[in-house]
């Protein structure tokens, strides 16, 4: 069973946050190796506050 989080801004500790990077988001899983050559760096997901702008990974 999956564990749904929801990401809280370090910065204010709003909720409302989204991802930053939504080209993560495209590659297929599986598929990742064959597009990018550093994959680990591909890994990361970006999040950006709504509220007071800071962004995290």
């Amino acid at each position: 069973m999956a564990i749904k989080t929801v990401e809280t801004c370090p910065l204010c500790g709003t909720d409302d946050v989204r991802v930053d990077d939504v080209a993560w988001f495209a590659i297929a899983f599986d598929r990742r190796a064959e597009l990018h050559d550093d994959v680990e760096t591909q890994d990361a997901v970006v999040f950006l506050c709504r509220e007071c702008g800071v962004n995290w990974d």
